[in-house]
């Protein structure tokens, strides 16, 4: 069958383009928004007086209709001009407050409505900390959302990196929150600078904070207020600076490595008091012993109203809690390598400083985890938990090191407290040849001659860390790789010389035993992973075995083909690329964009391993490489039934009604909804990311969409269904044509396979069936009451149904199957 031509297409037939009167006008917009399919990106904003709006069209056919005939309560005109595809623009200044709604012509019925709010520029009221630090009765602040001005001195550091998070206070010490949740303004709190800011006064967990529109830098150190020695913590001690005296910690076990938060519990005479720790305050490895003066910033975290407890104290650096700055121990390598007879390091918990070249790279991709080498090939690893201090891990650079040293599984390694970059493209020296693996070879580079690898099936696909065995003359080798070393997907063949550097991993006390070798990179075994994607074509991709699982299941490949749809994965990637011949497959990735921004029509190449979930081919994505935008998408194929055959394919069910209109789910929600046709049932999967109207279509539909499936089963054969891209893949047959001189014609069923019937408001004298090329394939006159037409005969597709009465004539579009 070929496609339904509605009312719509005969239309379309007799109406001539007319290009919108659309500027792409100068490059200095206020705001920006994007026309996509059936909706406007962002559909509400708000906007200053005298501010400029420009829509771009990024996907469909569009305009932007806010004219005074669509919204006479609208300040004032705008109006793109008709519907256009392409990639227009259309620009609006926006002189008159008020509120605005604007509309598609072609599609607001489908929900593709936007609203603009045109404000004044606001006034912010010039406050002290004492008005802003005000209360109603239930510890709520009493300027809560007003729009402030406020003068004070910044205490303590930026507790979130990526935004602002710390805090003023005035001469009087008496201070308020400043919390923005990305993005400094341009702004990088230094303590000691006087800053003006303006903002929303805010509340958070009994924290009065101000969310900041803009700063204004006015100057730099300035001096600070001393402490207040406080018996207590309350409202009064909130975002000022005060000391508790002569305290004790009550819970070191709980003491945080540098990076991590933690709740500390400290008492005096007085009572005990909570000590907040933020990750981003480096207060050393060590709690201090006995007694101490704790200083810092009084805090508040508390989920009750009123929001009257939940007081803490946070210290801004290792000074606040009696630490003075540490010293470090200069040492070499060897030293730090010295162990004693229970093979446990000589400087165990030492504060030391060392500097050497890095080798390899990094292990820890959420903190660091390396190895530096002196030029005598003696080695030590770096180990941080959480945060890189600053430092890209990059083979050949010198640097210095500081930390505490300690072992683990009798790995001897330094705890990084800080990093600093010396020099790059150092050179590397030569592994050492070895023939066998001990505490000596620890933390070196070596290399172990002539080894085959006794166990390849048990080879890591990249991304994932594996321990193999190698085997040579001297012996059998353990060897460690790591998730973050990529090897490629096939392991070495035959002999090589492994090169690595030397590691330990034991639960013995002693550690004597548990060496093994780490690789670097695929080199280190004698591979070449330049591209190891094997090219391949679609019909191959789709190629299953006998439970329907890809026959290259894990295997990479590389594949060029067409975008289609949407992407369904925000924090990541899932589309589907087809062919030319309308053969796909899906593309996942669960995190991470490759730098690739999904556009239908997009013309990429795709490298990654073939996967299956559910019963879904697809390739879990590595790399992608666009080569070209705006190809020409195939015709969808239409389909009676959906099966393997038109998974990861643009199809096409015409004739179908949604069963139970209360499966329809909401935009920004998925599920799935029944479709029914002469008894046959099909699954349509509406999914969060899509955009397909808050209402479930009405009456006989063509589905237009992407084949998938989603099956427990094995041998995975069910579970298939159709995934519309958006509303334009949603086509509602018209049944039924009123015409402009009063003729009503109304035609069912449709699609029809034996009997056609037919009804008129006025008495019908004749019948004719045209196919679309114009051709008379039936006719019938002298009606006389029939209003049924025999149609079994005829061949299936798509056909034009003249309807004649006595004065005039109309034309319904049908379909036999």
């Amino acid at each position: 069958m070929k496609k339904i031509f509605t009312s719509h297409f005969l239309v379309a037939c007799i109406v001539f383009f007319m290009p919108l009167g659309i500027l792409a006008q100068s490059s200095n917009a206020d705001h920006i928004i994007e026309v996509k399919n059936n909706f406007y990106d962002p559909e509400d904003i708000i906007i200053q007086l005298g501010e400029t709006v420009r829509w771009v069209n990024i996907a469909g056919t569009h305009n932007v209709n806010g004219s005074l005939d669509a919204y006479p309560d609208n300040p004032e005109h705008f109006f793109s001009g008709p519907t256009e595809s392409g990639n227009w623009e259309f620009e609006h200044t926006f002189n008159t407050l008020g509120s605005y709604t604007y509309h598609c012509d072609d599609h607001f019925t489908l929900g593709m409505i936007g609203n603009i709010t045109v404000v004044n520029n606001p006034t912010y009221m010039l406050v002290n900390m004492s008005q802003l630090r005000e209360n109603d009765a239930d510890g709520v602040p009493v300027l809560n959302e007003a729009l402030v001005e406020v003068l004070g001195t910044v205490y303590g550091t930026n507790l979130r990196p990526q935004g602002l998070q710390f805090t003023i206070i005035d001469g009087n010490n008496k201070g308020v929150g400043i919390f923005n949740a990305s993005g400094n303004l341009s702004y990088e709190p230094t303590e000691g600078d006087l800053i003006r800011v303006w903002g929303q006064v805010s509340f958070f967990n009994g924290l009065t904070q101000i969310e900041p529109d803009s700063i204004e830098w006015v100057s730099d150190e300035n001096p600070l207020v001393d402490p207040e020695i406080v018996t207590d913590l309350g409202e009064e001690t909130e975002s000022s600076l005060i000391m508790l005296e002569e305290v004790t910690i009550t819970n070191p076990e709980d003491w945080p490595n540098p990076g991590q938060a933690a709740n500390i519990f400290v008492e005096n005479t007085h009572g005990t008091f909570l000590m907040r720790i933020p990750s981003e305050v480096d207060l050393g490895n060590t709690p201090p012993n006995g007694p101490f003066d704790l200083i810092g910033i009084g805090g508040q975290f508390t989920t009750n109203i009123p929001a009257d407890d939940g007081y803490q104290l946070l210290p801004r650096y290792a000074s606040d809690i009696g630490i003075e700055e540490i010293e470090y121990s200069v040492v070499d390598i060897p030293a730090l390598r010295q162990n004693n007879i229970d093979f446990e390091p000589v400087l165990l918990g030492e504060k030391v400083q060392t500097t050497a070249v890095v080798y390899g790279i990094n292990l820890r991709p959420q903190g660091l985890e390396f190895t530096i080498i002196d030029s005598e090939n003696n080695g030590v690893g770096v180990f941080r938990a959480t945060g890189n201090l600053d430092y890209e891990v990059k083979e050949g650079d010198r640097i210095t090191v500081r930390g505490t040293v300690g072992q683990f599984r009798g790995l001897t390694q330094i705890t990084a407290d800080e990093i600093d970059l010396v020099s790059s493209d150092n050179s590397l020296i030569p592994a050492i040849t070895v023939n066998i693996l001990d505490e000596a070879t620890e933390s070196s580079l070596v290399r172990i001659p002539e080894v085959t690898l006794l166990n390849p099936e048990d080879w890591p696909a990249p991304g994932t860390a594996a321990n193999l065995q190698v085997e040579n003359i001297d012996g059998i080798f353990e060897v460690r790789v790591p998730a973050a070393v990529i090897l490629g997907f096939n392991p070495p063949a035959g002999h090589f010389d492994l090169t690595g550097i030397g590691s330990q991993f034991t639960t013995n006390i002693p550690p004597n035993d548990g060496y093994r070798v780490v690789p670097r990179y695929a080199e280190d075994m004698g591979l070449d992973i330049s591209d190891p994607y094997m090219q391949v074509t679609m019909p191959e991709l789709r190629e299953n075995d006998q439970d329907g699982r890809p026959v290259l299941l894990g295997q990479p490949v590389s594949v060029t083909a067409v975008v289609y749809g949407i992407n369904y994965r925000p924090q990541g990637l899932q589309f589907t690329l087809i062919d030319a011949n309308n053969v796909g497959i899906g593309v996942f990735r669960a995190s991470g964009s490759l730098d690739y921004e999904v556009n239908e029509g997009d013309l990429i190449t795709l490298k990654g391993v073939v996967s299956e979930f559910r019963g879904l081919s697809q390739i879990n994505a590595e790399e992608i490489e666009f080569i070209e935008a705006d190809q020409p998408l195939v015709e969808p194929r239409v389909v009676n039934e959906l099966n393997e055959s038109t998974e990861s394919r643009l199809v096409r069910l015409e004739g179908v009604n949604i069963q139970n209109s209360s499966q329809w789910v909401s935009e920004g929600s998925e599920g799935n909804v029944t479709l029914e046709r002469n008894g046959e049932t099909f699954v349509l999967r509406i999914q969060r990311e899509s955009r397909l109207g808050n209402e479930a279509p009405e009456g006989l539909l063509n589905i237009t969409g992407i084949g998938t499936q989603f099956t427990t089963a094995v041998p995975a054969n069910d579970g298939y269904q159709i995934v519309p891209r958006y509303t334009e893949d949603i086509e509602m047959v018209s049944n039924t044509i009123d015409f402009s001189s009063g003729l009503k014609i109304s035609v069912w069923p449709n699609p029809a396979a034996d009997l056609l019937h037919f009804e008129s408001n006025s008495p019908v004298v004749e019948v004719i069936l045209f196919d679309l090329s114009g051709k008379m394939v039936l006719q019938h006159e002298n009606i006389n009451g029939i209003k049924s037409l025999d149609i079994s005969n005829e061949r299936s597709g798509q056909y034009l149904l003249m309807i004649k009465t006595e004065t005039e004539s109309g034309v319904v579009p049908i379909v036999i199957y």
